[in-house]
């Protein structure tokens, strides 16, 4: 059977935003349309977003940040442990096949030409008759983004050896200096500043007596 899926997408949910997902990986043949690194997954399902819109246009609302591609999601099957959903991109004939965990990742399948035949293509891969072809275009994927991150790290982070192996009697051998040292040589300082002052001070004193003394006697 002709290979119908050509194309897949991997997006993962960004941690601060509970709409946004970021493209992690790609393979095959991407479409122009689809050419977006960054997805918004809109939920449609609750009952209050029901109520506010009259016409229900799919479960899910998937689009790019500039809307450039945009599309309407429903949900064929929910009892796997993910979402089995349908879309489409505008003005072509191709079918996107996605298995959605929201919260976690978004998986796009990229089937050109298969638009009309909807029903017939989700059939067949509920009962895993494109199951080589979507395990292929995983594996082809992971390794795609496996390259370009080992090759981002492909960078050598050896560090020099360093000779951390020493003699320690020599190196306790070694003058301990005498920390009473400074403290002598400032007070020896301060004694030989002091001596001349004192002598000054006392012949000072001294002519100070004698003038006294002859004061007294006249």
């Amino acid at each position: 059977m002709k290979t119908s899926v050509t194309g897949y997408l991997l997006f993962t949910k960004d941690l601060f935003s509970s709409t946004k997902y970021t493209k992690t990986s790609q393979a095959g043949e991407i479409p122009k349309g689809i050419s977006t690194d960054v997805l918004y997954l809109i939920d449609r399902t609750s009952q209050a977003v029901r109520n506010m819109i009259h016409k229900m246009k799919g479960d899910y609302l998937l689009r790019s940040k500039g809307k450039e591609f945009q599309t309407s999601l429903f949900i064929c099957d929910s009892s796997q442990s993910y979402l089995i959903a349908s879309g489409d991109i505008k003005g072509t004939e191709t079918l996107l096949i996605l298995f959605l965990k929201p919260g976690e990742q978004i998986e796009i399948f990229i089937a050109p030409g298969k638009k009309k035949m909807r029903g017939v293509l989700l059939k067949q891969i509920q009962e895993g008759k494109f199951s080589k072809e979507i395990t292929s275009l995983r594996k082809m994927a992971a390794k795609s983004s496996g390259d370009i991150f080992n090759d981002s790290l492909n960078f050598d982070i050896s560090l020099p050896e360093i000779d951390l192996s020493f003699d320690l009697e020599e190196q306790l051998n070694f003058d301990i200096p005498d920390p009473m040292a400074n403290l002598r040589a400032l007070d020896s300082d301060y004694s030989e500043t002091q001596k001349p002052i004192k002598k000054r001070a006392s012949g000072n004193r001294k002519k100070q007596r004698g003038r006294s003394e002859k004061t007294h006697s006249l």
